[in-house]
């Protein structure tokens, strides 16, 4: 099983002065991104504006896991080098635990997240 909840706000550029409103080509590469996601079961790839600001949500579970998500969140990351936020992923046929990709500055790092893993004994009993 692969699983996975995360966020983003979008900003052009880390600069603050700089934020404003985000460029059209920016906004429109996000939305192709998030498009390629659109309509696959077991998936949410979503972008609201909300106080004035760009977001994107990702949420998922599925049987087998998928670099798709790992990737799309880099994309925007590159779109949008001002963007921050944490996606966490879990796969329980790889490390059994969870990893947390922090987004900022147009980068993305992975760390495994020492909160829920390793899942089974922290989250869930052994079968």
């Amino acid at each position: 099983m692969f699983e996975w909840h995360g966020w983003a706000t979008i900003r052009k550029t880390p600069v603050p002065h700089e934020h404003g409103e985000l460029d059209q080509d920016i906004l429109s590469a996000v939305k192709e991104l998030l498009a390629e996601s659109d309509g696959v079961a077991d998936e949410t790839a979503d972008l609201r504006n909300t106080g004035g600001e760009w977001h994107v949500w990702l949420a998922g579970r599925r049987d087998d896991r998928s670099p798709h998500v790992e990737n799309l969140y880099r994309s925007v990351a590159q779109l949008a080098p001002g963007s921050y936020g944490i996606l966490y992923t879990f796969d329980s046929e790889g490390s059994g635990g969870w990893n947390r990709w922090s987004m900022r500055r147009g980068t993305v790092r992975r760390n495994r997240d020492e909160d829920l893993s390793p899942h089974v004994g922290l989250v869930e009993d052994r079968p």
